[in-house]
């Protein structure tokens, strides 16, 4: 039986889940036969598994068959780098196989020659926070490639979370935990509907099925409207829709019960929805420049978690008497409204504990 050395890695793969099980696709063995012959030399038994296995998962730095594919290019530019360090004893072995290339001063290799499951070399112009490689060089930074390929799966999984255009998402939708969202990546994207929504001023229906999003960052993407679906994100704790064109925002917003900070500031809102008072949760909430007269007495009275609440450049002259229900209130920013002076005197009576700024 042949031996496996990424049966702990194909574990931990199967445990970390942040991959979509369509998108897994190893290289045939004659497409490794063919690399192989074009580089003159024997693949090391851990990285033709691996090969077999993710050769074709097109994610920077696990796609190995991506720089091995291009071997010449990149060690033209290894020994580029290489050649600019100030370490003269940084040699590139002639069987030296190359796993990664990042941005003309750093790559990594293993050798032909040091076994069926390698060490990897990392190889660099300049100091990379280690002492030993202040001049740059070569320096091994693990013992087996078996273990590099587990080091970075977790990586992967750990910042996979995170996503900023949905054309390269790899990872399950209930994986995905915060989308920072940006006008160029919804007008250039590769997905019509996406477009499609971008011009339209809504946010892409894709987002909505993201059951388990806890951070929604969505400033600057010119957004008219915000769908009901909204209400599927039930995990969200941190939304931010400021800087935008919304005149309203749905009912079911109220539903976003674990919600601790929202930021709608910057768009042409006139009135707070009143579902915002089942929002308990809240610490802080911004609804700076936009055209709001009055705070409804229900949100404000029951948002008592409260710590943090701008509201400057509105239309508010008054402000209601149920604000004194937010014992944690550390700081509100009014200025810019035209508050009566019997309001601000008010204010100074119900908060005496709380920074106020007119």
């Amino acid at each position: 039986m042949k031996r496996q050395y990424l049966a702990q890695a194909k574990q931990r793969f199967e445990e970390l889940n942040f991959v979509r099980p369509e998108l897994i696709s190893g290289c045939s063995d004659e497409t490794i036969s063919e690399l192989e012959s074009a580089l003159g030399l024997s693949l090391p038994a851990a990285l033709r598994e691996y090969l077999s296995w993710l050769g074709q998962l097109k994610l920077e730095w696990l796609y190995f068959y991506h720089y091995i594919k291009h071997h010449n290019s990149v060690r033209k530019t290894a020994l580029s780098i290489l050649k600019s360090c100030k370490n003269p004893a940084a040699q590139l072995p002639d069987d030296a196989i190359f796993l990664l290339e990042h941005h003309g001063y750093q790559f990594l290799y293993l050798r032909a020659s040091e076994g069926h499951d390698p060490p990897v070399y990392f190889g660099s112009d300049c100091d990379d926070g280690n002492d030993d490689m202040e001049e740059g060089g070569i320096k091994q930074r693990y013992a087996k490639f078996s273990e590099y390929v587990i080091s970075l799966m977790e990586y992967y999984a750990k910042n996979a979370e995170h996503i900023s255009k949905f054309d390269d998402l790899m990872m399950p939708d209930d994986k995905v935990k915060k989308v920072t969202l940006s006008k160029r990546a919804l007008e250039w994207s590769e997905d019509a509907s996406i477009r499609k929504a971008f011009r339209e001023g809504r946010l892409p229906e894709r987002l909505f099925d993201f059951k388990n999003l806890t951070h929604l960052y969505a400033s600057f993407v010119k957004l008219q409207k915000i769908s009901p679906r909204l209400g599927n994100l039930t995990q969200l704790t941190d939304l931010r829709l400021n800087q935008n064109q919304l005149t309203d925002l749905p009912q079911e917003i109220g539903q976003l019960i674990a919600l601790e900070n929202l930021n709608i500031g910057s768009n042409h809102l006139s009135t707070l929805n009143p579902e915002l008072a089942n929002l308990t949760k809240l610490k802080r909430l911004s609804f700076d420049n936009n055209q709001i007269r009055q705070l409804p007495t229900n949100v404000i009275g029951s948002l008592v978690n409260l710590e943090s609440l701008y509201l400057p450049n509105n239309l508010i002259s008054e402000m209601p008497p149920e604000i004194q229900n937010l014992k944690n209130l550390r700081e509100i920013t009014l200025s810019q409204n035209p508050l009566s002076s019997e309001a601000i005197n008010n204010l100074q009576h119900w908060l005496p504990n709380t920074k106020i700024k007119f």
